[in-house]
């Protein structure tokens, strides 16, 4: 098809050819291949309906003028037997095509031309339901949000927002995740705006996924001062989530006892910031440990203990934990750690260099160290003692 082709069928509908009225008509409601003008500039062959009546128009003509086929067709297109593709429809599976590079060169900055065109049409003639879809590939392409996680540039909150509006409940809930700024305890239980959004979370939740169940468990607890949600932190727990876990010890946490249990299990489960937290715990335990094993070396407990609050502090000290950071310069300095050669220097020296880590990642105890050390001519382990009563 060419654009000079086109008009010598278009000229000859308005003529009053039967047989052109019908594929006129075919090609404006996207049955046939018509001539467009592209995003992108210069002119492609596309098939859609551009929400005008004109194809619907000239299907009548040809009916009217005892054209079967036309009269066939219309009736199957109100019978919803032939779907119309429409221009929104068009344009995001262009769009698609050209994420999946599906008979294209694959191309974000063309998919994403084609969405927002899409986006942009939709809005003004589309119905809510119809256009989600581009809403959700927009929203997965301008952000983190989703499986594919394209990370063009642009801004995914109003796309967010759009399917929130929609009532679209996994965007939904994502939006209400955005306006609480991932703090769940602020999740926006009592706003009918998201209800949509927390049905749908308790959906994923109940259906078993982990991920979900934790979340629920929080929003629950904090949101809504409901201590059912411990079922749901327990059950993610059960699931093999180690953030789970780690929320549990948070919840007990002046029950130093229940808190050490889940926290042990979030570490079990691969979680650093529950190493974190479950080293602040034992870190007095292991200084009193640490001091008997000096009157007997060969003391089993007591070494134990040691080894493992300084193993859980150095786990998370080089995830660049600050706190840990700060702990494990005062094990470096006091002799708790063994061996550790981190940078193959005396305790002194590698104690000073996590201090330098800690003040770095936001420990104001290791900056009053430092100033200590710069300031007022402190050693290492002066300032650190001096400090002692805040490292924990």
């Amino acid at each position: 098809m060419t654009i000079e082709e086109e008009i010598s069928i278009a000229d000859k509908a308005k003529s009053g050819d039967v047989d052109a009225q019908l594929q006129y008509g075919k090609m404006l409601c996207g049955l046939a291949d018509r001539v467009v003008e592209g995003y992108n500039g210069g002119i492609e062959v596309a098939r859609y309906w551009d929400l005008s009546n004109d194809g619907m128009r000239w299907l009548a003509k040809a009916a009217e003028a005892g054209n079967k086929e036309a009269e066939e067709l219309l009736q199957r297109i109100n019978n919803h037997e032939v779907h119309i593709v429409t221009e929104p429809e068009y344009l995001y599976m262009k769009a698609m095509r050209y994420i999946s590079g599906d008979g294209v060169k694959k191309s974000l900055e063309d998919a994403s031309d084609s969405l927002f065109a899409a986006a942009e049409i939709g809005s003004k003639y589309g119905k809510a339901e119809r256009i989600v879809g581009i809403y959700r590939e927009l929203a997965e392409l301008c952000s983190h949000i989703g499986p594919r996680a394209y990370m063009f540039g642009e801004d995914p909150v109003q796309w967010i927002e759009r399917l929130a509006r929609a009532a679209e409940g996994e965007k939904q809930h994502m939006f209400a995740c955005v306006e609480c700024e991932g703090d769940l305890s602020w999740y926006p239980v009592n706003d009918n705006g998201y209800a949509v959004g927390l049905r749908w979370l308790k959906e994923q939740a109940d259906a078993g996924r982990r991920e979900f169940q934790w979340q629920y468990g929080n929003v629950l607890i904090y949101a809504s001062d409901d201590l059912a949600g411990i079922e749901y932190l327990k059950k993610s727990y059960e699931n093999g989530y180690g953030n789970a876990a780690l929320s549990l010890g948070d919840f007990y946490s002046d029950d130093a006892a229940k808190a050490i249990d889940w926290f042990e299990k979030a570490v079990k489960l691969g979680s650093i910031a529950a190493a974190d937290r479950l080293g602040e715990l034992l870190y007095p335990s292991a200084v009193r440990a640490f001091a008997a094993l000096k009157e007997n070396p060969d003391a089993a407990a007591e070494k134990e203990i040691v080894n493992h609050a300084v193993s859980l502090t150095k786990m998370a000290a080089e995830s660049g934990y600050a706190c840990s950071q700060m702990r494990f310069a005062a094990m470096c300095i006091d002799g708790m750690v063994a061996n550790d050669n981190r940078q193959e220097c005396d305790p002194e020296t590698e104690a000073r260099s996590w201090l330098v880590d800690a003040e770095r990642n936001g420990s104001d105890v290791a900056s009053q160290c430092i100033d200590l050390i710069l300031k007022n001519g402190k050693t290492t382990k002066e300032a650190i003692d001096i400090c002692r009563n805040s490292i924990s």
